[in-house]
Order: C-alpha cells, then structure tokens, then sequence
C-alpha cells in the first residue's frame, strides 16, 4: 500500500514536471531527493526507469 502511495506520488510528481515541456535542474534536483527519501519505487517500473534516467542526467554533474 505504501508503495502504490509513493509510486502515485513520483508519476504526479514527474507529471507535474512535465507539464511545460520544460525541465529544470530545481526539479531534476528535488526529483533526485525525492528518489533517494523514496526508494521502494526504484525497485519497481517505472520508478526504475526514471531514477536510472534521474541519475544518468546527474552523472557528469551538469544537467542537460
């Protein structure tokens, strides 16, 4: 149950996101911190997906 809560969570928060087909590095950074407080979601797609693609943009320290 707390899973389905989180996971729910992170897609409105993805949503949310991208709403204006823009992504900035305030919401790759809170994204990144929200996946690390939350990761039961990391283990089960699509969290798997979008903290792997989370920390792939955040590898060389500059996110583009």
């Amino acid at each position: 149950r707390n899973q389905t809560k989180a996971m729910q969570t992170l897609l409105g928060i993805c949503h949310g996101l991208t709403a204006d087909n823009q992504i900035n590095d305030v919401g790759i950074n809170f994204l990144s911190t929200w996946l690390l407080d939350n990761r039961e979601v990391n283990q089960v797609w699509p969290g798997t997906i979008i903290s792997e693609r989370v920390a792939h943009i955040l590898a060389d320290g500059i996110i583009t």
